[in-house]
């Protein structure tokens, strides 16, 4: 599930071939009162992780990930959860 703040980053990198944090902090509708460098790079770090957008380096972020395999979870050996 992806969550309002998540969205409007995904919008806007598909406006761009690529952005920074600070890109994308004038470009999104939220705002934070202090250290929005931290927060923003919390929401593209859940986007990274979740195969959504790609870190080209420490900061700077573009669209297109690979997306995880649901059977990555899974191991092979468990037959069930319970």
């Amino acid at each position: 599930m992806i969550s309002d703040k998540q969205q409007e980053v995904l919008a806007h990198l598909r406006t761009v071939e690529q952005a920074d944090i600070h890109q994308i902090y004038r470009a999104v509708s939220f705002s934070y009162y202090c250290n929005y460098e931290k927060y923003i790079s919390e929401i593209c770090s859940r986007l990274v992780e979740n195969g959504h957008i790609t870190r080209v380096k420490p900061g700077v972020f573009k669209l297109g990930g690979t997306k995880k395999a649901e059977t990555e979870h899974n191991n092979p050996k468990q037959i069930s959860l319970f």
